[in-house]
């Protein structure tokens, strides 16, 4: 996918409210407008835009490195668990 489709698909879930992006509290810190990594990649592969997990990760990790996609915190890459994740662009 291109970034200019990686962008659409950004603008496409937001507008869609096809995950949920809300403020989540860890340890008493509050983040705000994000998602959780699983969640996303579950959409991915229900939306038949990855065929797996593996593959939905790898194109996570693209938006990433894209600048599309970020962890809160910036301490991981997507993984298939509860982390929190947010859109950057």
């Amino acid at each position: 996918m291109t970034k200019a489709d990686l962008i659409s698909l950004v603008s496409k879930i937001i507008d869609e409210q096809a995950i949920e992006i809300k403020d989540r509290k860890y340890h008493f810190k509050t983040y705000t407008d994000c998602f959780l990594g699983n969640e996303f990649i579950d959409y991915l592969i229900k939306q038949k835009i990855s065929f797996s997990v593996e593959s939905a990760i790898e194109l996570g990790n693209h938006m990433i490195e894209l600048g599309l996609l970020s962890h809160v915190c910036r301490d991981h890459l997507l993984k298939y668990e509860g982390l929190f994740y947010r859109f950057t662009a």
